[in-house]
């Protein structure tokens, strides 16, 4: 979780919105490397991935992975997190963020 928040706290530090265009695809591929690889760390990766895809407009990519993320043993990223980080705020007007939501609240 701490190299998640680190990297988030770096991606804010970024001057422009392009610069960050152009630096997220590249953290995307080098996480989607992570993800599969590793059953560790990987649900951080896989979040990381999921924010990356939310601030680039994949929201369909970002769904995805956080339905994976919601369904696996994880202590990252759960139902109450998700309603309150700001992070996901790219994704809160989306009917699927509800959706979500209400699919894995029945399960706490």
């Amino acid at each position: 979780m701490a190299r998640a928040l680190a990297l988030r706290a770096q991606w804010r530090l970024l001057p422009h919105p392009p610069v960050l265009a152009l630096c997220l695809p590249v953290a995307a591929y080098r996480f989607r490397l992570t993800c599969v690889e590793d059953a560790f760390d990987g649900p951080q990766a896989t979040e990381s991935l999921a924010l990356i895809y939310a601030w680039t407009g994949e929201f369909d990519e970002a769904f995805r992975l956080l339905d994976h993320l919601l369904v696996i043993p994880n202590f990252n990223l759960t139902v109450p997190i998700l309603k309150l980080d700001p992070s996901w705020d790219p994704l809160r007007s989306d009917s699927r963020f509800q959706a979500l939501i209400e699919k894995h609240s029945a399960k706490i």
